[in-house]
């Protein structure tokens, strides 16, 4: 996975963007968004526009539990395989 960030401290914020290994068209974000909402019931955000390609967009608030964020991490690691 590639977590896509500001590298200015300054400019860092609860929003996240990353792209699992293999993503690289806008076919291939849109078709990890579907997945991560069929599969895991989570709402992850296909983003075009970057420089660097296309992203997946997440937004963990401060009412979400330790146990929710677990299930998000583990929900990343699970969809790797879909582009490799």
């Amino acid at each position: 996975m590639q977590l896509v960030h500001s590298e200015e401290l300054d400019l860092c914020a609860v929003i996240d963007a990353f792209r699992l290994p293999g993503q690289k068209s806008w076919d291939q974000a849109r078709a990890a968004q579907q997945s991560f909402l069929a599969k895991h019931q989570f709402l992850v955000v296909a983003k075009k526009g970057l420089a660097s390609g296309p992203v997946l967009r997440v937004t963990p608030a401060l009412f979400n539990t330790s146990s929710e964020l677990d299930r998000l991490v583990d929900a990343i690691w699970a969809e790797p395989a879909m582009f490799t």
